[in-house]
């Protein structure tokens, strides 16, 4: 047992105990301290529970690994002394130690009273956007009936099914497992859209420019219908599956990032074009009609989302210092880098370390050793490669080429890609096509 005091940014003190072999975090989440949230639970897959370690305890600890100091970059206002809590084991040799609460990020409030509208293409998305309001009640057939236990998707079009251990499994476990993951990706579609309505209403406050701030406040609307969409479909599905920790860890460190640019680059870029394509195969793939009415229509808008983030951040980033350019081009890699790392198998989201996924075979009685082996081999033989007409790569298609295109794959940010082995597409044409609104092209 070990005294830990923890003292907030206001400057009040919190002395616990905490029992040896448990973490600085766990100790703040057991007496409720403010400040330190500890979103993943402990699996070094974010940075809320950033502190700072007293002089005379900081240089006790053990360095930090690789991992964690990989995630203290999306902490804000990281110092020298900054650790993960959840990463600090209590012992006998801590007793008394001392870590402060880092203030929160004070993202700058942008007020423009220059009420011209920009008459360029941000203009033009913002009367696109303004034109193509719909209203999901008016347009989106609710009577459809969704039988959770049939399959929502054409089994022969995801990557699952073309597993050779797949066929090994019985008639109910296939049919199962098809249901279940589909309402787990469906649960992230649900749960990304929170992220991307506070996103998009933070960039409405942050972003300078007037004609800009009118845009992302459409975008906000867009991303609250999308909300209520996928929350009244994983409704009549009966079930929602919990947040993959990459996923929050993503929108996290874009919410606390200290720019509205970097906002941008994690939601318009990152994590929109993350999604765009997701929905696209979803759309290409679903038997759904309900669920493929609302996927197209969502589709659309996300177009405009993913337009915005280039017709605006490219003029602003070729005018900043190098220096200032490679921040950002270093954030964007971070966030690439925190998509690589999220544990998913044979480019699907299938992930030993997410929970949810976990709970999918728990549900689907598959045991998880022989599924993960299953897809390993499958990935081996090539089958991960292997997209059907119509369907896209995220990364490849659509999220690299934003950030080459705005000049954010640096010399210097290329070879961090390189030296991490996370590839580098910048071939724009499938992004072009579908910032069209429309289906990529079968």
């Amino acid at each position: 047992m070990a005294k830990v005091t923890y003292i907030e940014t206001g400057g009040a003190e919190h002395q616990v105990d905490v029992a040896n072999g448990r973490s600085v975090m766990e100790g703040a989440k057991r007496y409720t301290i403010p400040g330190i949230e500890g979103d993943c639970g402990g699996a070094c897959a974010c940075a809320t529970c950033h502190v700072y370690v007293e002089d005379g305890w900081f240089e006790r600890l053990p360095q930090a690994e690789e991992l964690e100091q990989q995630m203290l970059d999306f902490a804000f206002d990281v110092q020298p002394n900054s650790r993960l809590s959840c990463q600090i084991k209590v012992d006998d040799s801590l007793d008394g130690v001392v870590v402060r609460i880092p203030p929160q990020n004070p993202m700058n409030i942008a007020w423009t009273f220059k009420y011209i509208m920009s008459g360029d293409k941000i203009e033009d998305l913002y009367r696109r956007a303004k034109q193509n309001q719909w209203d999901a009640d008016e347009l989106l057939p609710w009577d459809t009936v969704v039988d959770p236990s049939k399959p929502l998707i054409n089994d022969r079009s995801d990557m699952y099914h073309r597993m050779p251990f797949f066929s090994k499994l019985s008639k109910s476990q296939r049919e199962t497992f098809t249901a279940h993951s589909t309402a787990q990706l469906l649960s992230q579609f649900l749960h990304g859209e929170q992220g991307a309505l506070m996103t998009a209403a933070c960039v409405t406050h942050s972003v300078p420019d007037a004609t800009a701030k009118l845009y992302a406040a459409t975008q906000t609307m867009d991303e609250a219908r999308h909300v209520e969409v996928y929350a009244r479909y994983c409704d009549k599905i009966a079930i929602v599956y919990p947040m993959s920790l990459w996923l929050k860890a993503l929108i996290d460190a874009t919410l606390k990032s200290d720019r509205y640019e970097k906002v941008m680059i994690g939601m318009n870029m990152i994590v929109e074009g993350l999604a765009l394509g997701a929905f696209n195969n979803m759309y290409r793939t679903t038997q759904c009609e309900l669920l493929k009415k609302l996927t197209f229509n969502v589709m659309r808008d996300e177009s405009r989302h993913v337009s915005f983030g280039h017709a605006y951040l490219g003029p602003v980033i070729a005018k900043l210092p190098e220096d200032e350019v490679e921040d950002l081009a270093d954030f964007a890699f971070q966030a690439v880098s925190i998509l690589a790392n999220s544990g998913g198998t044979a480019g699907t989201i299938a992930s030993r370390i997410d929970p949810g996924f976990m709970q999918v075979l728990v549900n689907s009685n598959i045991d998880p050793e022989d599924f993960f082996k299953g897809l390993e081999q499958a990935e081996a033989q090539g089958l991960a490669q292997e997209l059907p007409p119509g369907q896209i790569h995220s990364v490849k298609d659509l999220m690299m080429p934003a950030l080459a295109r705005v000049g954010l794959l640096t010399p210097t940010v290329r070879k961090k890609y390189e030296e991490v082995g996370i590839p580098v597409y910048d071939d724009p044409r499938v992004l072009e096509a579908m910032e069209g609104g429309h289906p990529a092209a079968a």
